[in-house]
């Protein structure tokens, strides 16, 4: 061992060059969060969710376009197998992203089917405000059920 130490401080002197372990800088990625967070159950059907990202978003209005709420259908057993009864329409819902940028509020249009199972989803590519923050990575879902 004190050979390889003893070249290694040689080569350091000589060259002007380190040795051991490189450095490595491994790039911070835009995440998110949900609530509720997924798996949920009994969850109310005028509930709001909250979408809190990792890092400020570079433009709020194109990354409200990349967020969904989606009806499933009923649980079948589970909300991991639902069926597609009781959806009969398209869930809307209202994206207002906080001042900071970093959370938002997703709010359906009207009220959400007792006992079935929704699905959150932000599409993959949302951008953060800092560059040397890579975007999220690939789309993120959250899946619910009401009571």
């Amino acid at each position: 061992m004190a050979k390889r130490s003893l070249s290694c401080v040689v080569i350091l002197m000589a060259l002007g060059v380190a040795c051991g372990e490189p450095d490595i800088t491994v790039p911070e990625v835009m995440s998110v969060d949900f609530y509720p967070p997924n798996g949920s159950v009994a969850i109310s059907v005028d509930v709001q969710g909250l979408l809190a990202f990792s890092h400020e978003v570079a433009d709020p209005s194109a990354a409200a376009r990349e967020i969904s709420l989606t009806c499933l259908g009923s649980p079948s057993p589970s909300c991991l197998t639902p069926n597609e009864a009781g959806c009969t329409a398209t869930a809307q819902a209202n994206v207002i992203f906080e001042p900071s940028g970093m959370q938002a509020r997703v709010t359906a249009t009207s009220s959400l089917l007792s006992n079935a199972c929704y699905l959150y989803q932000v599409n993959g590519g949302v951008e953060a405000a800092d560059d040397a923050v890579g975007d999220l990575p690939s789309d993120r879902r959250s899946v619910f059920r009401t009571n």
